[in-house]
């Protein structure tokens, strides 16, 4: 059975710690996410579940991730993990980077929450 996650999209900084011992950030975001909300753009609007009428969850495997809109795919596309300067904040963040092109997203994972985020500005 797989586990179900939350996923929470959110455009800000958020301090987390780091220890060498851990897996490495792409095998330990494998798995299914649940959309939480989405928050950003020039016009700093929050999507959700709720004021969109739209559930949206990805599959991550490996370098793939797979999107689905209302049980719909819409997005499959595979990806690189790599080590990077990130726009929300100093040092080096793991980013996400679409093999196929399109915007690369910082990714972060809290808990059972894994944040992404658009590596440009008013990006929604």
């Amino acid at each position: 059975m797989k586990k179900l996650f939350t996923l929470l999209i959110l455009l800000g900084t958020i301090i987390a710690c780091e220890t060498d011992d851990i897996a490495p950030i792409n095998e330990r975001i494998e798995g299914e996410w649940v959309w939480i909300q989405s928050v950003g753009g020039i016009d700093g609007r929050t999507d959700t579940p709720d004021n969109t009428q739209v559930e949206i969850y990805i599959v991550i495997n490996e370098n793939t991730l797979r999107s689905y809109e209302n049980g719909a795919l819409t997005s499959n596309r595979s990806f690189n993990m790599t080590r990077g300067n990130s726009i929300y904040s100093e040092g080096e963040k793991d980013l996400l980077t679409f093999v196929d092109g399109g915007i690369t997203l910082s990714v972060e994972l809290i808990g059972n929450r894994l944040f992404l985020r658009d590596e440009c500005y008013d990006c929604f």
